[in-house]
């Protein structure tokens, strides 16, 4: 007797999905892919390449309804959490799908290494120009990407902010859309020397996710 899809996907493994997009995704989808396990990889903007055989690709904001929607139809059994460290909202919402279907979650999270220097830690970016206006800090780089530009914006509006960017369509429209000063804008670019461009900036704070 034939198998229905419902049978199958019952018999099957629960799927994994990876919720990436940075780092720390990159590394979820290399240990996925290494066990030659097939697995959803999710990201908002869908424009980090990654490699892996075994990884259907999907982009797009996922909100608790959509994600709920694709656990099921895709039969997820654990939700790895690779997630930007500063996406609060993606974090909720995967919180919130786990709990509501019973999943398992991994959170992929970065570590708070000791540094040999004076060190200030947040949990949000809007909590940086607070902070920054404190410390009476006149000029600050962002390497927290272009997703910093809006959070920032109470502090850039009335002192001098360069924020380092991938260039890609996707952010220079996000600078556009804020009205973020372009000659304030610094690309990234590989192998690049930081310390050449700390020297040449001297900004007073340097932000990092």
């Amino acid at each position: 007797m034939a198998k229905t899809e419902e049978q199958s996907n019952s018999e099957a493994p629960p799927s994994i999905l990876v919720m990436g997009g940075t780092t720390e995704g990159r590394i979820a989808a290399e240990i996925c892919d290494g066990a030659a396990r097939p697995f959803l990889y999710s990201t908002k903007e869908g424009d980090q390449a990654i490699q892996a055989a075994h990884a259907t690709l999907l982009s797009g904001s996922l909100d608790a309804q959509a994600m709920t929607k694709l656990c099921r139809a895709q039969c997820v059994g654990l939700i790895v959490d690779a997630a930007h460290p500063f996406a609060t909202m993606a974090h909720a919402t995967i919180g919130q799908v786990a709990q509501q279907l019973g999943l398992t979650v991994i959170r992929l999270a970065r570590p708070k290494q000791a540094l040999p220097y004076p060190i200030h830690w947040v949990e949000h970016l809007e909590q940086v120009p607070v902070l920054l206006e404190k410390l009476k800090v006149e000029s600050a780089l962002s390497l927290a990407g272009v997703k910093s530009i809006a959070p920032l914006r109470p502090y850039w509006q009335g002192h001098k902010l360069w924020v380092r960017i991938m260039d890609r369509k996707t952010s220079w429209t996000t600078v556009e859309t804020m009205r973020f000063p372009r000659e304030q804008i610094v690309l990234y670019q590989e192998a690049h020397d930081d310390l050449a461009m700390f020297t040449k900036l001297k900004p007073g704070a340097i932000i990092v996710k």
